[in-house]
């Protein structure tokens, strides 16, 4: 079911039961999450920015947004249409943004290992589009916080206690406090009953030849809808192609257009139940699916979000939400098995990075 909106008078989407506090979004009730969080999740860039001012709030897709944007202004904009007999007489640019700076301090960003290039530091990304830079969202009467690979609640929507939840590093009963691991990948029926899915993130790695390299990188992962039993999930399912290659300077730049590639995915999505009143296991739904894009042009950053159960994408980065059959919860969500194989530029034939799980 759509999520209730209407305009506001700057023209952004105005949802029912959100609003903002103090910064913190902030649902109304669980309902009212689960009825405009795919929406939240899949607006664009335009879009999500319009409805975050208008309502007086900042997420961290936001933030990850406008950093991307003051990076390629200062590391690469400047310089990608001039000659090397230009590019001779300028002194490569060093260090980051500010606006990098102070989000690496802050620890809403990360440097990947190795590498110059960096990522969301939330373990999973999906709750991007909902938290602020501190982590913070509320859903009904409870004060929820996702940061350094913990999800964690508190009774009372009381922002006051704010400190206290970051503070926490594990459950306090005596002050209402629930921490637990972001990311649940292995299902406690599910693992009863012998199944295994892969592990995420799974990575290609650079594979580089002369002055060209590419990685594809496959992220999943769900998190489970309270209360227990989970009679939704909301799942997190994207790709990421990257083809680069060394500017004048020697330093890794992504490339203006053409650069070709070839993308193409199998895997199986296999949703495991258990029943909702015994919690005995229930058996699982298997989805085989594909999804392929050969020979597409101007491809240097290649980020797609796929559904699992169909193999339709959405705006970068989206979530997709599953409900229960009647009767049932989720005890896990898994791909198994997954093949990824990618052909980018470089070499006499092309650079293949390939990523798979039994």
């Amino acid at each position: 079911m759509a999520a209730n909106r209407s305009r506001s008078a700057s023209g952004a989407v105005q949802l029912e039961g959100v609003s903002a506090n103090q910064g913190v979004l902030s649902f109304q009730s669980l309902a009212a999450f689960e009825r405009t969080y795919p929406t939240i999740s899949q607006m664009d860039v335009t879009q999500a920015a319009a409805w975050e001012r208008d309502i007086g709030f900042v997420s961290q897709r936001n933030i990850f947004n406008q950093i991307v944007e003051a990076e390629d202004g200062f590391l690469w904009k400047p310089y990608e249409y001039k000659s090397d007999k230009e590019l001779k007489k300028i002194a490569p640019p060093q260090g980051h943004t500010a606006i990098y700076q102070r989000y690496l301090r802050a620890g809403v960003i990360k440097r990947q290992p190795d590498d110059d290039t960096y990522d969301y530091a939330l373990s999973d990304r999906s709750y991007a589009p909902i938290v602020n830079a501190d982590g913070f969202f509320i859903v009904a009467d409870t004060l929820y916080q996702v940061k350094g690979g913990l999800f964690k609640e508190v009774e009372g929507a009381d922002l006051s206690r704010r400190s206290s939840l970051d503070r926490a590093r594990s459950t306090d009963s005596a002050k209402k406090i629930t921490v637990r691991p972001t990311i649940d990948l292995s299902g406690e029926a599910a693992a009863k009953a012998g199944l295994a899915g892969c592990s995420f993130p799974r990575s290609s790695g650079w594979i580089t030849s002369g002055n060209r390299r590419g990685s594809t990188t496959v992220y999943f992962s769900l998190n489970y809808v309270y209360p227990f039993p989970y009679k939704h999930v909301i799942i997190t399912y994207n790709v990421a192609v990257t083809s680069q290659k060394k500017n004048f300077w020697g330093t890794w730049i992504y490339p203006s257009c053409p650069n070709e590639c070839w993308i193409g995915g199998t895997w199986t999505a296999n949703f495991d139940y258990i029943s909702a009143q015994t919690l005995g296991f229930a058996g699982t739904m298997p989805y085989a699916r594909s999804y392929s894009y050969p020979h597409p042009n101007c491809i240097n950053m290649f980020q797609a979000s796929i559904n699992p159960a169909t193999g339709t994408t959405a705006p970068y980065p989206s979530t997709f939400t599953f409900n229960a059959p009647a009767g049932l919860a989720f005890s896990n969500v898994r791909l198994s098995p997954m093949q990824w194989s990618v052909s980018v530029p470089g070499g006499s034939s092309g650079l293949n990075c390939s990523v798979s799980c039994p």
